[in-house]
C-alpha cells in the first residue's frame, strides 16, 4: 500500500513539473474541449459520467462546484490536463494524416490530469487526490463537409500557381495590363483561398467511431495528513462514440471497473450510454449509467461509505463562451451510497479553460 502512494506522489510531482511551450504557427484547428479529466472521475467529481473523446488540448483547466461545501486554500474541485505531444510544435502532421487516418497512434491522444476534491463534514475535513491517462485509437474521420472545403482549398491554391506563373510571362513581356489583370485575379484568389482556409478550421471536428480507454488512481488524506494517506479508488474503463454529421449528435457508451478502498473494499462495474444534441455554440445531453457493486469486504476504519448498486440519471447543458472557455451546468441523480436513504442529486456547474496551443497542422498544399 506505501508503494502505491509513492507512486501516486510521483506521479503528481512528475506531471505538475512538465513544461508548457508556446506555438508561434498560426494555422490553428477548433478542437472540442477536453473532456472530464480522469483523474475528477476517480474522485467522483463527474459532470457526466459518458464522456465524448476528443484530441486534447495541450493543458486544460477545471473547476467545478458542486453541491458539497469545502473550506481551506485547496480548491473544492480542481483539475489540470496536459497532453505532451501538442506542447511543442509538430510540423510532420499534415492534414491528410490528421484527418484520413482513424488510427494515429496514442501519442496524439495521449494525456495526463491531476485533480483534487476537498470535503468537510463536521469538524473532520479530507482531501483526495487523484491522477489519471487517457488515449484514443481510434479517433474517427474528417466530416464530408470538411472533406469539401480542403479539396476546393486545393483547387484554389492549384490555380494561384497558374495565376503566378501567368503573371510572371506578362512580366517578362513588360505588358503593364496583363501584368494589372492577373495581380487582381491573384488578389480575388488570396480572399477565396483565405476564406475557405477559415471555414474548414471551423468544421474540423471529426465523425464517426470513437473509442477512449482511460484508467486513474485515487489518494485519500484523512484530516489532510499526508501520513495518513491511503489508496483510495483505482479504475480502468472505455468509452465508445459515434458522431452523426446530420443531425450533430453524439451516441456514446461506457463500461467502467473501480476498485473501491475507502470505507471497505469492494469492485464496482458501471454500464451506460449518454445522447448528445449539437447546436452551434450549445449542446444538450441526457445520460443513464447503471451501477452494480459488490458487497464490501470488512467494514475497514473511516473513509468514505461504501457503494452501493444503482442508478445515475443526469441532464447536462454545455456552452461555448470562446475557444477557450466552457461553461456546462449538470443537474440530476447520482448513484446511491450506504447508510444513505436520500438519491444522492448531482448539481454541478462548472467551467473549463483552454491554455496553451490547440493541435497545429499544416492546411492541404499549404
Amino acid at each position: 500500500m506505501r508503494i502505491q502512494h509513492a507512486l501516486l506522489a510521483a506521479g503528481v510531482a512528475l506531471v505538475a513539473a512538465l513544461p508548457i511551450r508556446a506555438q508561434d504557427d498560426p494555422l490553428k484547428l477548433e478542437n472540442l474541449k477536453t473532456p472530464t479529466s480522469p483523474a475528477f472521475v476517480i474522485l467522483g467529481v463527474e459532470p457526466t459520467s459518458v464522456e465524448r473523446p476528443t484530441t486534447p488540448r495541450a493543458f486544460a483547466l477545471s473547476l467545478y462546484s458542486a453541491s458539497q461545501t469545502s473550506s481551506g486554500v485547496i480548491p473544492e474541485n480542481y483539475a489540470a490536463e496536459f497532453a505532451p505531444f501538442w506542447m511543442r510544435r509538430q510540423p510532420q502532421v499534415t492534414w491528410e494524416s490528421y484527418f484520413e487516418d482513424p488510427t494515429p497512434g496514442l501519442a496524439q491522444t495521449f494525456s495526463v490530469s491531476l485533480a483534487t476534491k476537498s470535503l468537510v463534514a463536521g469538524a473532520d475535513s479530507s482531501t483526495g487526490v487523484g491522477i489519471g491517462i487517457r488515449a484514443t485509437p481510434v479517433v474517427g474521420h474528417a466530416s464530408a463537409r470538411a472533406d469539401s472545403l480542403a479539396h476546393l482549398l486545393d483547387d484554389l491554391q492549384d490555380t494561384r500557381l497558374d495565376l503566378l506563373d501567368s503573371l510572371r510571362t506578362a512580366r517578362i513581356a513588360n505588358n503593364t495590363v496583363r501584368m494589372e489583370f492577373w495581380q487582381g485575379h491573384l488578389h480575388k484568389n488570396a480572399t477565396d483561398a483565405q476564406s475557405v482556409a477559415e471555414k474548414l478550421q471551423a468544421n474540423d471536428e471529426r465523425v464517426g467511431l470513437r473509442l477512449e480507454l482511460a484508467g486513474a488512481l485515487a489518494g485519500q488524506y484523512p484530516g489532510n495528513d499526508f501520513q495518513a494517506g491511503k489508496i483510495g479508488s483505482a479504475g480502468a474503463w472505455g468509452t465508445v462514440a459515434y458522431r452523426l454529421e446530420n443531425p450533430s449528435m453524439d451516441l456514446l457508451m461506457v463500461g467502467r471497473y473501480l476498485r473501491n478502498k475507502g470505507d471497505a473494499e469492494q469492485n464496482v462495474w458501471d454500464v451506460g450510454g449518454r445522447a448528445v444534441l449539437l447546436y452551434e455554440r450549445f449542446s444538450g445531453s441526457v445520460e443513464w449509467v447503471a451501477r452494480s457493486a459488490s458487497d464490501p469486504e470488512g467494514p475497514g476504519p473511516g473513509g468514505q461509505p461504501a457503494l452501493e448498486s444503482g442508478n445515475r440519471v443526469v441532464g447536462l447543458l454545455e456552452y461555448r463562451a470562446t475557444d477557450d472557455l466552457y461553461v456546462s451546468f449538470s443537474f440530476g441523480q447520482d448513484y446511491p451510497r450506504e447508510g444513505d436513504d436520500r438519491q444522492p442529486l448531482v448539481a454541478i456547474l462548472g467551467g473549463q479553460f483552454n491554455f496553451g496551443s490547440k493541435p497545429l497542422i499544416s492546411l492541404p498544399n499549404n
